[in-house]
């Protein structure tokens, strides 16, 4: 039977936790204006965000703008930062592209299963009627009109999310959040002159990586370890993370900021997406990997420091204090980042306890 780590549970660590999540993280692609880029469907970047958290595959096109579209698809891949984007991105779709075909056949057989996360920016109108069953199509255009040829219309099988100007956002899934908090950051721009734009776009960036980490905060206690007992102990052995796991996670979610407000069937159903989706589960066994070895260092430095205890342990205290430091040993040589006096002094803690001179 597992440990089930709850939030606000005592004895975490919080440097080591804050080290772990590396919430410094800057993400992809931040120098994308998004204001620019997605202004004519700017008020649903919050459900392309809820979009690409859950992996869901979205097409960008965009006609006749080959930069737009591939800065389009850059930004998207930038926006769940400092959540690293770990699914397939094409900034410049074409009919020549190796999987073109292969979508193509997909769709006509009706059976259409886009890689999970995968984001393509096209400016071919052939790629937007070949592949009319992709699941989210975000059109960019100015004029409502693909100049020779026929105009573009809105996916027959999907609602159309938003829709102004020639431009719309088609997705097979209903957003959690764009009616709720959108409005509200939208408001607080500043109007467009000289100068705005750019602070603009630092303010959406970073209410975007707040939104992030907000929803990434249940998340913090299972990259987070225990450290009571090394600290009054420190031959203790190193403290194993919290056992993870997702229906007990969904039962026991307590979302913080705003997804708190949110109907709990609706926000266990996001974080549900969330970690079926492609950016879930590499971020989780990298955190949880960082978190061990700023474990397994700050043990290290525990036990260096107090190694003058050794000598007051009994017989078999020393047998389970030799046990700690030759695990310590055993992963901290491997690590790069660790101090050279921390392998020193545990190097020699270990002779002493075996009873080498």
């Amino acid at each position: 039977r597992g440990l089930h780590f709850r939030a606000g549970a005592p004895c975490i660590n919080a440097t080591l936790a804050q080290g772990a999540m590396n919430m410094q993280y800057p993400g992809l692609f931040q120098d994308i204006d998004l204001l620019s880029v997605f202004r004519p469907v700017v008020k649903h970047l919050w459900t392309l965000w809820e979009l690409v958290l859950v992996g869901e595959p979205i097409m960008i096109f965009s006609p006749g703008t080959p930069r737009r579209a591939s800065d389009a698809v850059l930004g998207l891949a930038g926006l769940i930062a400092p959540l690293p984007f770990a699914a397939d991105y094409r900034p410049f779709f074409t009919i020549y592209d190796v999987d073109f075909q292969p979508y193509r056949a997909q769709c006509a057989a009706g059976d259409m299963v886009a890689p999970a996360g995968q984001l393509i920016g096209c400016t071919n109108p052939m790629l937007y009627q070949q592949l009319e069953k992709w699941p989210t199509v975000a059109v960019l255009q100015a004029d409502g009109a693909v100049r020779g040829k026929a105009d573009l219309q809105p996916r027959q099988w999907a609602p159309v999310v938003h829709s102004s100007g020639g431009s719309w956002l088609q997705a097979s899934r209903d957003s959690v959040l764009s009616s709720t908090v959108g409005p509200d950051v939208l408001r607080k721009l500043l109007p467009d002159s000289a100068g705005s734009g750019a602070i603009n776009n630092a303010l959406v960036r970073r209410h975007f990586q707040d939104l992030t980490c907000e929803f990434l905060a249940p998340l913090l206690p299972f990259v987070s370890a225990a450290t009571a007992g090394i600290q009054g102990y420190p031959f203790a052995p190193t403290p194993a993370l919290p056992v993870f796991s997702p229906s007990s996670f969904l039962e026991d979610l307590r979302p913080v900021g705003v997804f708190a407000n949110l109907r709990r069937n609706r926000i266990k159903s996001l974080y549900r997406r969330f970690m079926e989706g492609p950016h879930f589960r590499s971020w989780f066994a990298q955190q949880r990997s960082r978190c061990m070895q700023n474990l397994r260092r700050f043990h290290g430095g525990l036990v260096v420091d107090f190694a003058g205890m050794a000598d007051g342990l009994s017989s078999k205290q020393r047998v389970d204090a030799l046990q700690v430091v030759q695990d310590l040993l055993q992963n901290l040589s491997q690590d790069e980042s660790c101090a050279e006096h921390i392998l020193h002094g545990l190097q020699n803690l270990r002779k002493d306890l075996l009873g080498c001179e």
